[in-house]
């Protein structure tokens, strides 16, 4: 009798757990999206892993462009930084004399005032290599500032001004740029082809600039009709289509009535073509320097059109050291080296080049990569792309050492208020965040009634009122690095960080 009543206590139990799980599923959607919905949440509690936000991570983020916080943070931890990561000297002699753990690059400054020029001459630690296991050499180095001097770079559907180019700074940069010698009569040409554009250019320039500025703007309204606050900034329009469609439309007699936002989007860019003048009057912006890169990489495909292959100003000394020309004196360092590192055999064009190692467009070629891995030759590397998130893991070939903590999960796609942040590492969501300081922010983790001043701290790290909001219980504060300057210095060094288990 007690066996039957044991039996059936356990059916009713697994009926019950069975009724459970099928909640859950439904609550997630498919079986497929709750199992994953519940690894990757399982995944990030692992214990001795680290779950931090380092500001927005968003898809369109590449070591190639800069300006963002976030990015920086990230990159920190993937690549080494020419800059950022390298030491001065002052002698040939002293450019190969590389220490245990000392930078990862050294490099000489010499200036030529008859010639106007600056050569510089890096030289890279032989102790440094990719997440991969392979050395860099002097080829990176090179690789990488011929992707800078990419004109197809702006194909990449890279924003005006988001990649810094040396065309302009290293001797005969502009030559490679332009691909022929008559830099001159090559800037005539691309404005000749500007004003009377083919079909290919305008629909080249209608998909770079127009359908992209479009989308921005019209996201922009669809936000006001979203705050009560900025009504008054809608005036008497009944939706965000009727306002855009008012502003924006090229032809004064178009109606979005009915239509979706990205038939009116699509329509409207169709009416602007190739005028992107016509879209300048509208938004304010200028996108002339953009259209003449467009136009110059259209005007390179051509048959016959790009006869220069390499850059005078850039040559190879030895496996580990390359000189590089800069055109003028007194520049300064940060100007002439501030490039994250991609590994060229990581980031090359798949495609054979003849006898030219490095070939227009593997610029574009790289972005699209750095939107599916990110290794290089930090601490960390990242080939986990998730929609929510990105996983880090220690590399153990950095040169300073291998990590303490294996396993970083990274926020992507998500913008958080210090608020949000705050509730997030309460409730153990999250372990370690970036964030900006203010007298509210200290008020909450002085304020013993949340329970804050135990279990969160803030650590400054040297620059503005930016500071990392961290779990006390989780994290040990005496392995953080020490006098750090600034978050990418902060995030160089993460490796150094231990955990209380």
């Amino acid at each position: 009798m007690n066996r039957n009543r044991k039996k059936k206590s356990m059916t009713v139990c697994m009926v019950l757990l069975m009724l459970f799980a099928a909640t859950r599923i439904a609550a997630c959607g498919t079986e497929k999206e709750y199992l994953e919905t519940r690894e990757e949440r399982l995944e990030i509690r692992e214990s001795g892993n680290l779950y931090l936000y380092l500001g927005e991570v968003t898809e369109s983020l590449s070591p190639l462009c800069g300006n963002s916080i976030a990015g920086e943070n990230l990159w920190s931890l993937c690549f080494s930084n020419l800059y950022r990561d390298s030491k001065e000297v002052f002698s040939e002699k002293m450019l190969s004399q590389f220490q245990k753990s000392d930078s990862a690059f050294h490099y000489l400054k010499e200036e030529n005032q008859e010639e106007n020029k600056t050569y510089l001459t890096v030289s890279i630690n032989p102790a440094l290599r990719t997440s991969f296991g392979t050395a860099l050499t002097a080829e990176d180095i090179m690789f990488n500032y011929y992707l800078r001097t990419d004109p197809s770079i702006c194909i990449a559907g890279l924003e005006q001004g988001a990649v810094t180019s040396f065309a302009g700074l290293i001797d005969g940069g502009e030559t490679y740029y332009y691909g022929t010698g008559q830099v001159q009569e090559r800037k005539n040409e691309i404005m000749t082809v500007l004003k009377n554009p083919d079909k290919t250019l305008i629909g080249v320039i209608r998909d770079r600039i127009v359908l992209p500025e479009l989308y921005r703007e019209y996201e922009w309204i669809e936000g006001l009709f979203e705050e009560d606050s900025d009504k008054n900034l809608t005036g008497g329009y009944q939706s965000a289509a009727e306002m855009f469609v008012h502003f924006y439309a090229y032809r004064t007699q178009y109606s979005g009535k009915g239509k979706t936002k990205e038939i009116i989007i699509s329509e409207i860019a169709g009416q602007y073509g190739g005028n992107y003048h016509a879209l300048e009057r509208v938004t304010g912006r200028s996108y002339e320097n953009l259209a003449e890169k467009l136009a110059l990489y259209e005007v390179l495909k051509k048959q016959g059109k790009d006869v220069v292959k390499e850059i005078g100003g850039i040559k190879k000394l030895s496996e580990k050291t390359v000189q590089i020309t800069f055109l003028g004196i007194r520049i300064a360092e940060e100007k002439m080296l501030n490039i994250w590192i991609l590994p060229f055999q990581t980031y090359k064009n798949d495609t054979e080049h003849g006898d030219v190692m490095f070939q227009k467009g593997d610029a574009a070629e790289a972005y699209e990569k750095t939107k599916k891995i990110l290794v290089g030759s930090g601490s960390y590397y990242c080939t986990d792309f998730g929609t929510n998130r990105l996983c880090l893991r220690s590399s153990r070939h950095y040169f300073e050492g291998e990590g303490k903590i294996e396993k970083l999960y990274v926020l992507r796609n998500q913008r958080f208020t210090v608020q949000e942040l705050f509730k997030k590492l309460l409730d153990r969501e999250l372990d370690f965040a970036v964030t900006q300081t203010d007298a509210h922010l200290e008020e909450m983790l002085q304020n013993r009634e949340t329970g804050a001043i135990y279990k969160l701290n803030l650590y400054p790290v040297g620059e503005g009122n930016w500071g990392i909001m961290y779990r006390t219980d989780y994290l040990n504060r005496t392995t953080f690095p020490k006098n750090v300057e600034n978050l990418s210095e902060m995030f160089r060094k993460i490796y150094q960080i231990k955990v209380n288990r």
